[in-house]
């Protein structure tokens, strides 16, 4: 099996990389990232180390190079921007860019990896947020994250739907706060309870287990209530 996951340098997405490559599952792990990835992780002879920056004006060359004819187990869009600031304070240009990364670029990149996934009815794996999850609580500050995030929860709906004849599953996570450095930096008096390895390992569970029974589905994975 081959797994490729976004926004590996750093957080979550660093520990869904340390698993995977250290699982026996998988053959090949692409391992996306707009920086770089981990350095203890670089020689590793699994990975596949693939420069993705959604803000680039060709963010997928490199990525369209090295996908090449493979198959795509399992796709986890992981990459997030958020940044903090009250609705009527807020820039456009930082707006637009969480919409970029949370909901255009992984909607761009489902678009280029579903031949990929065909080969082998894969699955894909979309990290929302409790703040884009109808009902939960809201908080100041957050509109523009919330909202990229609840669109990226209704695009995976629609995606399952349109991807059956292909037997690809699509689900959404909207996972509640994790001790990250970008939830850090929004919120620097706030820490949260869960820890990214503990969410990495849930989320790797869940791709086992959940993905081969679950289909179409927003499910909150938080530690708190709504």
């Amino acid at each position: 099996m081959n797994i490729l996951i976004t926004g590996t340098s750093k957080g979550i997405g660093r520990e869904l990389l340390k698993v995977s490559l250290n699982s026996l599952k998988y053959r090949k792990v692409f391992a996306c990232t707009s920086t770089s990835v981990p350095k203890e992780f670089e020689n590793h002879p699994k990975l596949v180390s693939i420069m993705l920056n959604y803000m680039d004006d060709n963010p997928f060359r490199d990525l369209e190079k090295q996908i090449q004819n493979e198959k795509i187990d399992v796709l986890i869009n992981n990459s997030g921007y958020l940044f903090q600031e009250e609705m009527r304070h807020s820039k456009m240009s930082q707006v637009r860019k969480m919409f970029e990364v949370n909901f255009f670029g992984p909607f761009q990149l489902v678009q280029k990896v579903i031949p990929n996934l065909e080969k082998c009815e894969g699955q894909i794996i979309n990290l929302g947020s409790m703040g884009g999850f109808q009902g939960s609580s809201k908080y100041a500050g957050l509109s523009g994250y919330s909202a990229s995030k609840a669109a990226l929860a209704n695009l995976s709906e629609c995606l399952a739907v349109e991807l059956t004849s292909s037997k690809i599953s699509v689900n959404c996570l909207a996972l509640g706060a994790v001790r990250t450095e970008m939830l850090k930096k929004a919120f620097p008096d706030y820490s949260a309870d869960v820890s990214p390895q503990a969410m990495a390992k849930y989320i790797m569970e869940f791709v086992s287990f959940g993905g081969k029974l679950v289909n179409g589905q927003v499910i909150p994975v938080s530690n708190s209530t709504p």
